[in-house]
């Protein structure tokens, strides 16, 4: 057996050979497809909740509809983690990768009017943060800090991306000018007095 940092798991195998990594715990006590799960759904939510306020455009709803099935390779990341179903997993994990972190890319094509066109750069620099880690977690590279830390390279920065996002979509809601004075029930016909 061959000891990892989560268990022991499978014979030795040869140098830059890859082996199976077995959890500690049984699947009911494992978080992690729970939180992958909870991710994205959450992040799904997002991105519906925020629908019409981050504007209007091409790159606009591309960025939105990439970011959703992005957060759908979440939830199958979640249902099929890698030591149960591989290939599910694999490409659930092409769907965050690929598919949202073009959406991250083309959020900075965004016109600048939009709340994503004014995160214009904050969405490429880490769209490409995101690209350079994708490249480098596929090809195995670990740049001094494991495989495993590329993969977060390549994940985390969606997560930032959203609350940066968020951040800039609710300073927009709260310097935009009222366009009507909120109706209330006296502003509907009834008399003030």
């Amino acid at each position: 057996m061959r000891p990892t940092l989560i268990g022991l798991c499978g014979p030795p195998q040869p140098a830059g050979r890859s082996f199976r990594v077995c959890p500690a715990l049984p699947p009911a006590g494992r978080v992690g497809p729970v939180r992958r799960r909870s991710t994205g759904v959450l992040l799904a939510l997002g991105v519906v909740l925020t629908w019409s306020v981050l504007g209007r455009g091409v790159a606009v709803r591309a960025a939105q509809l990439l970011t959703l099935a992005g957060a759908g390779g979440y939830v199958l990341a979640g249902a099929y983690p890698a030591d149960v179903d591989e290939n599910r997993h694999f490409l659930a994990a092409l769907l965050i990768f690929v598919l949202g972190n073009l959406g991250m890319l083309l959020a900075a094509l965004a016109r600048r009017s939009t709340v994503l066109g004014a995160v214009r750069w904050w969405s490429l620099g880490l769209g490409l943060t995101r690209t350079a880690g994708t490249v480098l977690f596929l090809a195995r590279v670990d740049l001094g800090f494991g495989v495993g830390g590329m993969e977060r390279v390549a994940l985390l920065p969606l997560l930032a991306w959203t609350v940066g996002v968020a951040l800039r979509a609710l300073a927009a809601r709260r310097h935009r000018p009222e366009s009507a004075p909120p109706v209330t029930s006296a502003g509907r016909g009834g008399s003030t007095r």
